[in-house]
């Protein structure tokens, strides 16, 4: 069984832990803030309303397509294609796209 002194040095040892992880109150008077960027966006329009869709997204599936077809894809050509899927899900009633 630990002695009342094994059990204290243990607290202070934790609370030291505890401290050293702790963020220092006066680190965020010091430091800048950091600006936010938006998100590069490629405009489309699905139907008659302007979307931005994230070009980092778009990228992502273009590439998978051009992997899984072995041919090149535009950026612009495959955000219209997505635009136009989402004309006809639309006219479907599958999904709704709400103006801003």
């Amino acid at each position: 069984m630990p002695s009342e002194r094994d059990v204290t040095l243990s607290a202070a040892r934790d609370r030291n832990v505890l401290q050293r992880l702790a963020p220092d109150p006066l680190a965020s008077d010091r430091a800048s803030p950091v600006a936010l960027r938006p998100e590069p966006s490629v405009p489309v329009l699905v139907s008659g309303v302007r979307l931005l869709l994230p070009e980092r997204v778009l990228r992502a599936a273009a590439s998978r397509l051009q992997t899984a077809t072995g041919g090149y894809v535009a950026l612009e050509d495959y955000a219209e294609a997505v635009a136009l899927t989402l004309s006809a899900l639309k006219t479907d009633g599958l999904v709704e796209v709400l103006r801003p």
